[in-house]
């Protein structure tokens, strides 16, 4: 488990690695946030698959400051 400091250094640096790290840390909560809202299994991927690059575009918009990586990806997702 990498702190979320590391992961977002790592993303800065090395954005490939940083979003296998990422994909790896967090697709199990946003899995279990989609399969809360959608039944289909191809959705839910889709959903989680989408929450990640949503995130990746437009990385500048989060702020540690105001809440956690965790929090800020389960609510995109």
């Amino acid at each position: 488990m990498q702190s979320e400091e590391s992961l977002l250094s790592l993303l800065h640096r090395e954005p490939e690695e940083g979003m296998t790290a990422l994909v790896d840390e967090y697709s199990g909560l946003l899995w279990t946030v989609c399969r809360q809202y959608l039944s289909n299994t191809e959705d839910i991927k889709d959903s989680v698959n989408e929450a990640f690059t949503e995130f990746y575009l437009h990385i500048e918009r989060f702020n540690p400051d105001k809440g956690s990586l965790k929090g800020y990806l389960a609510v995109i997702a």
